[in-house]
């Protein structure tokens, strides 16, 4: 009985503060495989402000936002979601793989949205990037990507030598020179949404993605909030309920275009 008083309160909360004062500004479509948004001034000075003091998951700001991802990609904030804050600088970053948001078990995770509380000025690297972004069926990292996904792998780290070096290679062309694939630039207030599976429910192997280094030159902290979104499992039925619930919900974002 618990659990359901907890999350009728959620969903008040949602529908209380998911109106914001901010008018939101047409998001720049990124990739269309898998569906990527970008939106600007998504939180705004003073949020970002506030979500970067030791308080800031009990602050006004840290509601706001919660709620305001919440409504745009049509699920409210629940308790089994993962929420943190992430800090990286030249000297405390270490090497983040290729890999899907569904990993270490999260596999109700249907979209990630990315805040950027700081920015990174263009050439100092920190950018959010997929590699695999709209790539051609017979594309040889996708190829590699889609192989790991079949053996439920949604780390590069645990791929065989030659799927880990593809797809290795695949991540500098995009990190180094955007040959290929789509990156984000961290903008304070920034909001970089993209989904980790397809319209039919499945798990999309375009969706692996990494935080590219940052260049050594750079002396600020790249901070960000990752919000994970995953749909509430209390009321599916089934898996082929779980695959339908995530199809509309895939379909809310193509909405936003």
């Amino acid at each position: 009985m618990w659990k359901h008083i907890v999350t009728l309160l959620l969903k008040i909360l949602f529908i209380v503060t998911a109106v914001s004062p901010l008018s939101l500004q047409p998001p720049t479509v990124l990739s269309q495989n898998p569906l990527a948004l970008c939106f600007d001034n998504f939180a705004s000075e003073s949020e970002c402000a506030e979500l970067l003091t030791d308080r800031w998951r009990s602050s006004f700001s840290f509601t706001q936002v919660t709620s305001r991802v919440g409504s745009l990609v049509g699920v409210p904030p629940h308790r089994n979601e993962l929420l943190r804050r992430t800090t990286s600088t030249v000297s405390s970053q270490s090497p983040l793989e290729l890999h899907t948001d569904t990993n270490n078990g999260r596999l109700a995770c249907f979209a990630t949205a990315i805040l950027y509380l700081t920015t990174v000025p263009p050439g100092y690297g920190g950018h959010t990037s997929l590699p695999l972004a709209d790539a051609s069926s017979d594309d040889f990292a996708l190829l590699s990507a889609a192989n790991l996904v079949s053996q439920n792998i949604h780390h590069a780290s645990m791929a065989s030598p030659h799927d880990a070096s593809v797809l290795e290679a695949a991540a500098s062309a995009c990190s180094e020179g955007g040959i290929r694939g789509v990156r984000c630039r961290p903008v304070e207030g920034r909001l970089f949404l993209f989904y980790g599976r397809d319209a039919s429910g499945a798990v999309d192997p375009r969706a692996f993605h990494r935080g590219d280094p940052l260049d050594p030159h750079f002396k600020e902290a790249k901070v960000i909030i990752p919000f994970l979104k995953e749909l509430p499992m209390d009321d599916v039925v089934d898996e082929e309920d779980f695959k339908n619930k995530i199809s509309a919900l895939v379909k809310v974002g193509m909405s936003l275009i």
